[in-house]
């Protein structure tokens, strides 16, 4: 009995204990509690889900994939990497390049106090378009966006030959800093406002400026001693509406009459690989040289895409332009989706080099190894609707022509396996097979009648040599017919078109029937 009253105290003590220590809480650690509950975020603040939010921090997401991709080199822009020591060289540079802006304005009145009284009242707009709290005062503020934006534009006009570079500009004599420039000028996080570029740009022109070019076209020349594209491509883009530099040359690339669906009824599945493809017929080609890379199309089993130059300057605006999209909320995803094909294309340096050979891609970047790896980080962690991307009838498309089986038995005849390439004779039908295809695609899955009426016509061959068998017979409806000799036989278009509907007999077992049969194999590049 004593050892329960005992048992039942010591409970009770230690409830009695259990509610003091809840209530013993430490009056430090309830303020500090308190403190960050009223705090606003500094690091991704309110604002960033706004649509004018529009210059942000990386993901460290991305930075661990793509390492400095984001973070300027050579010169700040903005409030980011305001300061920082790598960047000090070019931040003197700039000090000249705002003195020879109001030594130039000087004439109409133009001066210091005038430029920082200008952006003043568009100091609270601009700090809105960054998602994280600039700890900068309103002076520190506005000097740093007259300084960095004066910097751009003065560079843009020299680059233009609106106003002359000097003789002893360093920033012109030393070849490396310009190329560094492109890039630099096109990073998410080394951005400032186009509006404040803007307002600088309309109060320094000179008298007589105001039928030269504009700040658009200045920008848009200068990035394209980088981009490479035709002038009166980039004439399209004159007068653009943009938030910031990188906004302005994405935009520029961007077919906005090739919309975003607002979503599919079906689910739109990926893609396969270039390898994958090609063994079910489906073909890459070069498409056409005016459109921008961005414009993809797919017809009569071909995908074709415009060429796109991977160097130091493209890799990392792509990469910057999907960081973009991914954080700004009102943005298309078009390079995203972009991205996201590409990698699905590329799997192996084997996609990338066949690329290349299409005039896909013009490789200035690294091995076809290296390319591969990059267009695979490109598209990795990335959030991606493929229901409501630009490309999602193009995905649509290629998955239907993929998963048709005619195509697959088509392809099996005319690439073989990957490690046994068609012979010559192969290479000849499948070439004159491929022309029937491209006048009219129907004859090949069409009324055999048709196909039996056409054939010569259209494929123009003379030769009955071009269509001999060097290992089997075809026969439609997936029967095969061994052969017990090959000398003598011979097939013609029409029988071939008629039997189209084949399976490729494995190398092997061809060899095997050769054996068999006592005949010696003519040589051919197959190896075992």
């Amino acid at each position: 009995m004593k050892t329960s009253e005992t048992e039942s105290n010591s409970v009770e003590d230690e409830e009695a204990n259990h509610v003091t220590r809840i209530w013993d809480v430490n009056n430090d650690r309830l303020n500090l509690m308190r403190q960050k509950i009223s705090d606003p975020p500094k690091l991704l603040t309110k604002a960033a889900a706004s649509s004018s939010c529009c210059i942000f921090k990386v993901p460290q997401r991305f930075i661990d994939i793509n390492g400095k991709s984001y973070q300027p080199h050579v010169v700040s822009i903005g409030p980011y990497h305001h300061g920082e020591e790598h960047l000090k060289m070019i931040e003197e540079h700039k000090w000249r390049y705002l003195g020879s802006v109001l030594s130039r304005t000087q004439c109409k009145g133009l001066d210091l106090e005038v430029l920082l009284k200008a952006i003043q009242p568009l100091e609270q707009q601009a700090r809105e378009c960054y998602s994280q709290i600039i700890h900068l005062d309103s002076d520190e503020f506005i000097e740093m966006m007259v300084v960095d934006g004066c910097f751009i534009i003065e560079l843009f006009r020299k680059v233009g030959e609106v106003v002359q570079f000097e003789d002893d500009d360093p920033i012109v004599t030393m070849a490396w800093i310009i190329p560094f420039f492109y890039r630099d000028l096109l990073r998410l996080e080394n951005q400032i406002p186009f509006f404040v570029l803007e307002c600088l740009f309309d109060i320094t022109r000179m008298p007589g400026e105001e039928s030269g070019p504009s700040l658009c076209k200045l920008a848009l020349d200068f990035f394209n001693y980088a981009l490479q594209r035709p002038d009166h491509i980039i004439a399209r883009h004159n007068n653009l509406k943009a938030r910031h530099l990188l906004d302005l040359i994405r935009s520029s690339f961007i077919d906005f009459e090739q919309g975003e669906p607002l979503g599919a009824d079906t689910s739109t599945p990926v893609i396969h690989s270039v390898s994958k493809l090609r063994r079910a017929g489906i073909e890459l080609s070069q498409g056409n040289p005016e459109d921008s890379f961005l414009v993809v199309r797919f017809e009569n089993g071909v995908i074709e895409m415009p060429t796109i130059t991977i160097d130091e300057t493209i890799t990392s605006f792509l990469l910057n332009c999907v960081a973009f999209e991914q954080c700004h909320n009102g943005s298309s995803k078009h390079f995203t989706t972009y991205a996201t094909l590409l990698d699905c294309l590329v799997n192996t340096f084997k996609d990338v080099e066949h690329l290349c050979d299409c005039n896909i891609i013009e490789n200035y970047f690294g091995t076809d190894s290296e390319v591969a790896s990059f267009i695979n980080d490109l598209g990795k962690e990335v959030a991606f609707d493929i229901e409501r991307c630009y490309l999602s009838k193009l995905f649509s498309d290629i998955d239907e022509y993929y998963k048709n089986s005619r195509h697959v038995q088509w392809a099996s005849f005319s690439t073989g396996r990957p490690d046994h390439p068609p012979s010559n004779g192969d290479s000849d039908l499948l070439h004159h097979l491929r022309r029937l295809q491209k006048l009219n695609p129907v004859y090949l899955v069409g009324d055999r009648e048709v196909a039996t009426k056409h054939s010569r016509g259209c494929l123009g061959i003379k030769s009955d040599q071009t269509f001999s068998p060097h290992a089997f017979s075809l026969r439609s409806r997936w029967e095969i017919k061994w052969i017990e000799t090959l000398q003598g036989h011979e097939l013609s278009c029409e029988q071939f078109l008629l039997k189209a509907e084949c399976w490729m007999i494995p190398l092997q077992w061809r060899r095997k029937v050769l054996h068999s049969s006592g005949k010696q194999s003519r040589p051919s590049r197959e190896t075992s």
